[in-house]
């Protein structure tokens, strides 16, 4: 990636799952002390050889390669991975590797080691995507997860009157019509008996409570 050419910056090195291109596997950033390619040079793209991926930027040629004496740290657990919520959600981040860091983003940005390290957990109330790296003395970095947590809008409820004689415990509710309900017809059944008061409507209907 090129893109810091224009204000001087470095050039990032990016690798990607083939089967998922939005999954980062390796990025130079992770660890930029050690792994920063150069200064970012226009129309350069690496170059891969026996076994090795070749940068060439404005002051450098940077080869990459397996550094086998280090393994690679465990990649972080979210819990509850990315899910619909309403609210709020509490989202924890925790790692196998022994002494690990972990470091995470908000922003939809890759992490690495200068970003916001995870202290306890994270109260998610507004829809985002939590990206973590975990670091760990003589390990390289761990490949990049991802969860997405949407937040859920709740619209507010209707009250039904019923009537008097009609018994919740022993009346159920069917709903004729397509999702929505717009425009179609509530029908009111107990034990299988329509009852008198079913009734047209115009909108979508939302029940939070019953009374009698």
């Amino acid at each position: 990636m090129t893109s810091a050419y224009s204000s001087g910056g470095s050039a990032v090195l990016l690798a990607h799952n083939a089967n998922n291109v939005s999954s980062t596997l390796y990025s130079s950033n992770q660890n930029s002390s050690r792994d920063n390619p150069g200064g970012a040079t226009k129309f350069v793209v690496p170059t891969i050889t026996n076994g090795k991926v070749y940068v060439g930027t404005s002051n450098f040629l940077s080869v990459y390669g397996l550094l086998a004496a280090a393994p690679q740290a465990a990649a972080p657990v979210f819990n509850p991975a990315g899910e619909n919520f309403t609210g709020s959600v509490s989202v924890t981040i925790a790692d196998s590797t022994s002494g690990a860091s972990i470091f995470y983003t908000t922003n939809g940005s890759t992490p690495t080691t200068s970003s916001t390290r995870y202290t306890g957990a994270i109260n998610v109330t507004a829809s985002e995507t939590i990206k973590a790296i975990a670091s760990a003395s003589g390990y390289l970095p761990s490949a990049v997860v991802s969860e997405t947590y949407n937040l859920q809008t709740q619209s507010g409820g209707s009250t039904v009157n019923f009537g008097s004689g009609f018994g919740l415990a022993q009346s159920s509710m069917t709903f004729n019509g397509t999702a929505g309900l717009s425009g179609n017809v509530l029908q009111l059944t107990n034990g299988g008996t329509n009852l008198a008061g079913s009734a047209w409507f115009n909108s979508t209907v939302n029940i939070a409570q019953f009374t009698n």
